[in-house]
């Protein structure tokens, strides 16, 4: 049965992954607009995106994405050997 979570974290990470690319990509592109409802890592790319644009903080975001999506394949994939 240990195919089962590591199959539920894959398709999480595939997830992280595509949302990352679409980022890096221009797909899809931060909003500008400052939120309440904003959490860790949209704060941080709006703060990068206000000090180096928009462009360099999409790519921000979109590598960020990437590394969440990559580790946590690592780690089911670690854990599921």
């Amino acid at each position: 049965m240990k195919s089962k979570p590591f199959l539920l974290i894959t398709v999480l990470c595939v997830f992280c992954l595509i949302l990352g690319t679409s980022y890096i990509l221009g797909f899809k592109t931060l909003s500008v607009t400052s939120d309440l409802s904003c959490m860790s890592i949209c704060g941080l790319t709006l703060l990068f995106s206000h000090f180096f644009g928009l462009q360099i903080g999409n790519y921000i975001v979109g590598l960020i994405w990437s590394v969440i999506g990559l580790s946590l394949f690592a780690f089911a994939y670690r854990f599921s050997r």
